[in-house]
């Protein structure tokens, strides 16, 4: 059976791994795989959740351990943070630049 330690790695590799492909569907500007990306990332947020109370069992070692992937994982989300930011605003801008602009449309004085 595996550690509580095996467990909880494991868990946060598969959100960091889900992070990265989730700055890929950004940078990619693909909202619909953003989309199934984050829907995906939901079971292994609960299943990160049920180990919060085998924290206190883990080494010191093993603690540290955990420290470093999860300061790698946090890293990264500021990162797709930032990514979404900068996409929104420029969405925004484009958006205000479209508000602005004259409607076109078709007249045929019906």
């Amino acid at each position: 059976m595996n550690s509580p330690f095996n467990q909880l790695t494991h868990q946060i590799r598969v959100l960091a791994d889900l992070t990265e492909s989730k700055i890929s569907a950004v940078v990619a500007r693909d909202p619909m795989q953003l989309m199934r990306l984050l829907q995906s990332e939901i079971d292994p947020m609960h299943a990160l959740d049920r180990f919060s109370d085998e924290v206190d069992l883990l080494t010191l070692e093993e603690r540290v351990q955990l420290r470093h992937q999860i300061e790698a994982w946090r890293l990264r989300t500021d990162y797709l943070q930032e990514l979404l930011q900068r996409n929104l605003g420029y969405i925004d801008f484009i958006r205000s630049l479209w508000t602005s602009l004259p409607a076109t449309g078709l007249n045929l004085d019906l």
